[in-house]
């Protein structure tokens, strides 16, 4: 993976907690590796807004915050589920109904995921002080072209003639 990026989930949380046996063995080990990786990068674009990266992992546990493995398993199974041809029309919607959990259902008006939640900051994440975002941290660069030669102080007296 690129930059900072992590990986949230493992393949034997993704086996113990997203995807039965029967399914994981249709995928080899580098694909689902591959899929947990753009789940966690997925997740990433959500907390950027308000948790520096990359998200550190329990200094006493070794563990990534379980609600993230969560979203991550939830995450790469729709997506493993959708790589092997997975129908999300079929009777067993639990896969759609979990990734719609996390990112919201775009057919269903003001739906919002659990991973919006935490983008906007009405959900947050049990984290160290020093892993929440400082007051630039995720705000866009801004770039200018040098002063053309306006004169700040003339435009903000009264009764100023401009010309």
């Amino acid at each position: 993976m690129a930059g900072n990026s992590v990986c949230y989930a493992s393949t034997a949380d993704l086996a113990m907690l997203g995807l039965p046996d029967n399914v994981l063995k249709k995928v080899d080990a580098p694909t689902i590796q591959r899929h947990l990786e753009i789940a966690s990068g997925t997740i990433d674009s959500y907390l950027r807004s308000q948790y520096k990266l990359p998200i550190k992992q329990d200094a006493t546990t070794g563990l990534y915050p379980p609600e993230l493995v969560t979203a991550c398993i939830y995450l790469a199974s729709y997506s493993i589920m959708q790589f092997i041809g997975y129908n999300p029309n079929s009777a067993d919607s639990r896969f759609e109904d979990r990734f719609h959990d996390m990112v919201g259902n775009s057919a269903v008006s003001g739906s919002k995921g659990w991973l919006d939640r935490v983008a906007s900051g009405a959900v947050s994440l049990d984290l160290d002080s020093d892993q929440t975002s400082g007051t630039n941290e995720g705000a866009p660069r801004v770039n200018s072209q040098p002063e053309r030669g306006w004169n700040l102080d003339a435009l903000s007296r009264p009764n100023t003639k401009y010309v």
